[in-house]
């Protein structure tokens, strides 16, 4: 039942060529126990039968389908939605992505609670079948693991430093907004399309602190025709080299702190690797090349990040180790 004292919740979904997961996205939406609800799905000019799924909730009340007739990219589509919400709060529900039935009411209270604006939940990765492949809070920064071991507001320069490190909010999914505190931070950007996401909570993290809820709510989907699984090596380094030197140029960073913040990004770099070798090889030197254009020691702070993992040097001791 709908409580006319509570924050209307607008959902935009981004549909483009996922034809397939569809069903079980819009089925954990419409299942979520929080009202009132609107769910605005915005198709990006898909080429598979995505339109024609989608057909299936036209009639819904909770439901408003927007076929686009040109293709604007993720951030246009996020946009496009975003400017018809109507609700104070926000969420950009990924296509291919889905959500626990109290995900949206749990973030809700957290935000009800404080005066974040942005709170995030623990997601599960699960394969393109649905089963639970891992999880995204194991892979954190030992910083972040100690400060979000349990419900916790995140204050913004706080914030601010973990992105620095990683996109520390897995998926769009599993984040809800103040629809203000993203029209103030000028929404998504389409100077990026790998990293759009990332540069949101950047900026969204200038003003705004954020609330971790510890619970897994969203399960982040992980199969081969993702977005990242179409752009090669150097593409996705230059997009993280990128955001991250815009976010570290807004912020007042003592000496030692930018160096780390280089080793950093040397770290993810040797990350990379870990992942597929193969294609780490392949793609090593146009990634050095775009790397370097931007940072002229950039090999040298991925060869200091390598010889430490390679070394088995702690993380704790390569890590910015920021102080807020």
């Amino acid at each position: 039942m709908t409580d006319p004292g509570r924050g209307l919740v607008s959902v935009v979904v981004t549909s483009y060529n996922h034809a397939e997961f569809l069903p079980q996205r819009m089925e954990s939406l419409l299942a979520q126990t929080y009202r009132p609800l609107e769910i605005i799905v915005v198709d990006d000019r898909s080429s598979d039968d995505s339109v024609k799924v989608l057909r299936r909730w036209e009639t819904d009340p909770l439901v408003r389908i927007v076929a686009l007739d040109a293709n604007l990219g993720v951030a246009g589509a996020s946009n496009r939605g975003a400017a018809l919400a109507r609700g104070e709060y926000l969420m950009f529900a990924e296509c291919d992505d889905f959500d626990a039935p109290g995900h949206i009411e749990r973030l809700v209270r957290a935000l009800e609670s404080n005066s974040a604006g942005v709170a995030f939940c623990r997601s599960a990765l699960v394969d393109s079948r649905g089963a639970v492949v891992g999880d995204d809070f194991a892979g954190r920064e030992p910083a972040f693991r100690a400060h979000c071991a349990a419900d916790a507001l995140i204050p913004s320069p706080l914030m601010r430093r973990f992105l620095l490190r990683a996109c520390v909010v897995p998926n769009m999914s599993a984040a809800l907004m103040r629809k203000a505190a993203f029209d103030a931070a000028g929404g998504a950007s389409s100077a990026y399309r790998l990293c759009l996401d990332w540069d949101l909570w950047g900026r969204l993290a200038r003003e705004n602190d954020f609330y971790y809820v510890a619970e897994t709510l969203s399960s982040f989907r992980s199969h081969p025709t993702t977005a990242r699984s179409t752009f090669d090596l150097a593409f996705q380094l230059g997009e993280i080299f990128d955001v991250l030197r815009d976010a570290a140029g807004a912020m007042e960073l003592t000496a030692r702190d930018r160096f780390k913040f280089r080793l950093g990004l040397g770290l993810i770099w040797a990350g990379y690797f870990r992942a597929d070798p193969g294609a780490w090889l392949r793609g090593f030197p146009r990634a050095a090349a775009a790397a370097s254009r931007r940072d002229p020691f950039a090999v040298l702070f991925l060869a200091m990040a390598a010889g430490a993992k390679l070394l088995g040097i702690r993380y704790s001791l390569v890590d910015r180790d920021f102080r807020v």
